[in-house]
């Protein structure tokens, strides 16, 4: 699934809210953005110590929490 990500809508968060992710089950670290949507990361590690390249993540077009 190639999925485009607008980084720049992504709304920061003071604290890491790890849950549980509702599709598959591991636990991550929720991502909100400002339209409604959410990404949770489950694993990630910093790529040339600027850029935080992303391994493994959920995507979600609506979230309610």
């Amino acid at each position: 699934m190639n999925t485009t990500l607008d980084y720049t809508k992504l709304r920061p968060n003071k604290k890491k809210r790890i849950i549980k992710c509702p599709e598959c089950g591991k636990m991550g670290e929720l991502h909100k953005y400002t339209n409604g949507q959410a990404m949770i990361i489950h694993t990630s590690h910093i790529v040339l110590g600027m850029f935080n390249h992303v391994d493994e993540s959920c995507f979600f077009k609506e979230w309610q929490v």
